[in-house]
C-alpha cells in the first residue's frame, strides 16, 4: 500500500514538474477573471448605470427646452395676430412705464370735461414706496455687514391716486364713478368718502403699469 502511495506522490510531483508554468498561468488567469468579476464588473455597471441616467435627465431636459421654445413660438404667432390698433388699446390699459405727469394730465381732463371742479390730484408710486421702505429695513437688519439691497424686479406694479372734488351730488358721483370705470386706462377704486350736504368727494383708487428691464 505505501509502495502505491509512494509511486501516486512520485506521479503527482511528476506532473507538477512539468505542467507547474500552464498551471501557475491558469491561476493567474482565474484570479485575474474573479478580481474582474468581483470589483471591476460592479464598477462598470454603476458606469453604465451613471451614464444612462444622464442620458434620460438630459433628453428630459431637451424635452422641457424645446416644449419652452414651442409655447415662445406660439405666443409669437398669437401676438402676430393682434391688430395695431389692439396694440395700442393695450399699451394704454396697461402701459410699458409709470409716467406721472402723463397720467396727472390724463385725471384732469377726464374729470373737468365731465363737468367736475377737481380741487386735489395726488399720485404716488407704490413700488417706489414699498422697495424704500424694504431698503430701509434691510439696512436696519444688516447693520455693519455691507449688505446690497436689490432692486423690485420687473412685473405688474401700481400707481395710488387720491382726488378730490366738488360739485358733485349723489347721480353726478355715480357718473364719476362710471367715467372712471369705463376709462381705458385700468383702474380700481379702493376707498370712497361722499360728503351729499359739502357736495364733495374724495377718492382712492390705483392705475397700473408693466415695469419692465431698460
Amino acid at each position: 500500500m505505501s509502495i502505491i502511495n509512494a509511486q501516486i506522490k512520485n506521479n503527482i510531483n511528476i506532473f507538477l514538474d512539468r505542467y507547474f508554468g500552464a498551471i501557475a498561468i491558469i491561476t493567474a488567469v482565474i484570479v485575474l477573471v474573479l478580481g474582474n468579476l468581483l470589483l471591476v464588473w460592479p464598477k462598470y455597471k454603476q458606469i453604465i448605470n451613471d451614464i444612462e441616467s444622464a442620458e434620460k435627465k438630459e433628453s428630459l431636459d431637451y424635452a422641457k427646452r424645446q416644449k419652452y421654445l414651442n409655447q415662445l413660438k406660439e405666443l409669437k404667432s398669437e401676438y402676430q395676430k393682434i391688430s395695431q390698433d389692439d396694440i395700442k388699446k393695450i399699451e394704454i390699459m396697461l402701459p410699458q412705464e409709470n409716467n406721472k405727469e402723463e397720467l396727472l394730465a390724463q385725471m384732469e381732463n377726464l374729470i373737468s370735461k365731465n363737468g367736475f371742479l377737481l380741487t386735489d390730484l395726488r399720485v404716488e408710486d407704490v413700488a417706489a414706496k414699498q422697495e424704500s421702505s424694504a431698503g430701509a429695513a434691510k439696512g436696519q437688519s444688516a447693520g455693519d455687514k455691507g449688505l446690497i439691497v436689490q432692486a423690485a424686479k420687473p412685473g405688474l406694479n401700481k400707481v395710488k391716486i387720491n382726488i378730490n372734488v366738488v360739485g358733485t351730488d349723489y347721480e353726478g358721483l355715480k357718473r364719476l364713478l362710471g367715467v372712471i370705470e369705463n376709462n381705458l386706462r385700468l383702474m380700481d377704486v379702493t376707498n370712497l368718502f361722499f360728503d351729499p350736504e359739502g357736495r364733495k368727494s374724495s377718492l382712492e383708487m390705483y392705475a397700473y403699469y408693466v415695469d419692465r428691464l431698460n
